[in-house]
């Protein structure tokens, strides 16, 4: 979420967070769908073993699998703030 990566980032970063998460969402925003339109037009074709339809939902799975493995790894807590002095 977007809101968890901000309070990660000091107050000068945060323009530089939101534009490489804007770039990440319409890379995979065009990636995406052609990938898994091949895939699956590739697990239904003629010449695919098993005829299995819901591929591209198995790997989206394996993909979250991945995602939840590497946030699980490299996510560390957020760096305490200092209290302002007086």
């Amino acid at each position: 979420n977007m809101s968890l990566m901000t309070e990660r980032v000091g107050v000068d970063e945060q323009g530089r967070l939101q534009g490489a998460l804007s770039i990440f969402l319409g890379m995979t925003g065009l990636v995406g769908p052609v990938l898994f339109t091949n895939i699956f037009a590739w697990s239904i074709g003629p010449g695919a073993g098993l005829h299995l339809a819901g591929l591209p939902i198995l790997v989206g799975a394996g993909l979250m699998v991945l995602a939840l493995a590497a946030g699980v790894v490299f996510a560390r807590e957020p760096d305490p703030v200092e209290p302002a002095l007086p």
